[in-house]
C-alpha cells in the first residue's frame, strides 16, 4: 500500500460534490492534512457538515503494533447499486458514515465491511479495487 493518496481524503461525487475526511486527533498526521484538503477544496466547493466524514475515534486494532493502520470512511467503493464503506468498530462515527453516504447515494445500498487487514497495511477498499467506467 502507499500513503497519502487523494482517495483517502476526498471523493469526489460529481462536477459539484466532494466529500472530505476529518480527523480529530490532534496527534495524528491526518489531523493537519485533513484541514489542508479541507481548505484547498473550500474554494472551488461548497463545503458544510453533510460533506464531513469525521474518522473513527477508536478501532479494533491496537494501533501501537500496526502504526500504519489507515482508518478513512473516504476510502469507500462504489460500485453497481451499491456503495462499500469500511467499518472500524466506532459504533458512531460507523453509523454516521453509513447516514451521510445514503444521503449522497440514495438508491444505493450502503455496505459495511470490515477491512482492519486492509487499513493494516495503509490502505482501504479503494485501494484494494479496479474501477471500469461504463
Amino acid at each position: 500500500m502507499t500513503d497519502s493518496h487523494i482517495d483517502f481524503y476526498a471523493k469526489y461525487i460529481n462536477g459539484q460534490t466532494v466529500l472530505i475526511n476529518r480527523e480529530h486527533n490532534s496527534t495524528k498526521p491526518d489531523h493537519i492534512i485533513t484541514r489542508q484538503t479541507a481548505a484547498a477544496l473550500a474554494e472551488h466547493f461548497e463545503l458544510n457538515e453533510a460533506n464531513i466524514l469525521d474518522n473513527p475515534q477508536s478501532v479494533r486494532v491496537d494501533t501501537d503494533e500496526f502504526p500504519d493502520f489507515a482508518a478513512s470512511y473516504i476510502n469507500y467503493y462504489a460500485c453497481n447499486g451499491g456503495v462499500i464503506v469500511p467499518e472500524f468498530g466506532d459504533a458512531h462515527t460507523d453509523a454516521a458514515a453509513k447516514e451521510k453516504l445514503q444521503l449522497w447515494y440514495p438508491d444505493r445500498e450502503i455496505v459495511a465491511m470490515n477491512i482492519d487487514w486492509i487499513a493494516i497495511g495503509g490502505g482501504g477498499i479503494h485501494c484494494v479495487t479496479q474501477q471500469e467506467f461504463g
